[in-house]
């Protein structure tokens, strides 16, 4: 499935867990795409962004630029569009159940 710059495509309620890469930060429309995601996710569904933290002070409208992005404009983003926030983890968890950073 091939998305656009402002919706994933992805079928309503057809998705268990969305994970976004180091790419969040590339979106050019965070509202419509979190829409999308939301729209797409089945009920109990999970969406995981993991990206690299922006620096302090840094300006949302650079994210695309320095390959970056704040934990908090994400969340706002996914706030807006319905999604309640669950977790936020700094690093990997392993199979153990123990969090190791990277």
């Amino acid at each position: 499935m091939q998305g656009t710059d402002e919706d994933p495509r992805l079928r309503p309620g057809s998705v268990d867990v969305i994970l976004v890469v180091n790419t969040y930060h590339e979106f050019r429309a965070f509202d419509s795409m979190m829409k999308g995601f939301r729209k797409a996710l089945k009920p109990r569904g999970l969406l995981a962004v993991i990206e690299p933290e922006a620096m302090a002070g840094e300006l949302p409208g650079r994210a695309f630029r320095y390959h970056r992005i704040s934990r908090s404009a994400v969340r706002e983003d996914a706030e807006r569009a319905g999604l309640r926030f669950v977790l936020n983890e700094l690093g990997f968890v392993n199979p153990d159940g123990g969090i190791t950073s990277s």
